[in-house]
């Protein structure tokens, strides 16, 4: 689980390639360490969506348990870059890191705007984003 004190890292690492790998066998010791992994997605805003539709959306948490905040995630972001590939935020960019727990949709979101991030996210039935990259928060 998130560990207070260290420092986040976006990690594009993910089991196979795939995000859907990373919580297996519930009974497997091993993947109950790997079912506790956060992952995250960044997306690019795009502008307003073409399509227009109707629906009720999930708003985005405070804090996804005790310990890993957006107020924590923020800082992090803010103070030094997180992630592990060569990543230059533009305006408008989203990340969203989610729960690992499978029936809990639980998440926090942030938008890149006038040079930080900010705890905030795009309404998906309005506004037009293309995923650009994903992979599991680990913390070093």
């Amino acid at each position: 689980m998130c560990q207070t004190g260290k420092n986040i890292k976006f990690c594009t690492c993910l089991p196979n390639g795939n995000i859907k790998s990373i919580v297996n066998n519930k009974n497997s010791r091993k993947n109950k360490i790997d079912a506790e992994k956060y992952t995250w997605t960044l997306k690019r805003y795009l502008g307003n969506s073409d399509i227009q539709m109707d629906g009720l959306l999930m708003s985005p948490s405070d804090k996804l348990v005790d310990n890993l905040s957006a107020e924590y995630i923020k800082a992090e972001l803010n103070e030094r870059n997180c992630f592990d590939f060569d990543y230059k935020p533009v305006e408008g960019d989203n990340l969203e890191i989610h729960n690992p727990k499978k029936y809990i949709a639980k998440y926090i979101s942030f938008i890149f705007r006038d040079g930080k991030w900010v705890a905030d996210s795009y309404n998906g039935f309005i506004d037009k984003t293309e995923k650009i990259n994903y992979g599991q928060v680990e913390f070093e």
